[in-house]
């Protein structure tokens, strides 16, 4: 087979002046603060998610559970540029978005567990989560 040729890059130098108020961190209100936040609810629903496919795999948690590990981000960032009154609907990949809106962890936790203490009473389960209180309106797979 012909080996392929090297990629070559070159640099372009360019004229313009960088204007550091014009970066995208400059322009956002991301403080020290928000960003701490932003990075304790990633961290939250890493380690949600990481209890849950734990409890799955041992056979404690019964039906299916839809996880969103490496998918934090997303849920952290769009969420939190939410106002407290807009609501959330997902798909089936639903836990992480609970919690980034607010519902308490024990209560997302219940939930996956059936159990009565659950957001849902326990019969929404893992593809289901809802709660008015807190603007999330369940999850809602399209399937087939």
């Amino acid at each position: 087979q012909p080996c392929r040729a090297p990629l070559r890059v070159r640099a372009v130098a360019t004229t313009a002046k960088k204007d550091s108020s014009s970066s995208a961190v400059a322009k956002s209100n991301l403080t020290p603060e928000v960003a701490k936040d932003l990075y304790y609810d990633m961290l939250l629903g890493r380690e949600f998610e990481e209890m849950c496919a734990q409890m799955y795999y041992r056979g404690k948690m019964f039906g299916f559970v839809h996880l969103y590990s490496g998918q934090e981000a997303v849920s952290s960032g769009i969420i939190r540029a939410l106002r407290p009154d807009d609501y959330v609907c997902s798909t089936y990949r639903d836990h992480v978005h609970a919690l980034s809106k607010g519902v308490p962890a024990r209560e997302v936790m219940a939930e996956l567990f059936g159990k009565k203490t659950g957001c849902c009473r326990g019969q929404g389960g893992s593809m289901h989560m809802f709660s008015a209180k807190h603007g999330v309106l369940g999850g809602y797979a399209f399937i087939g």
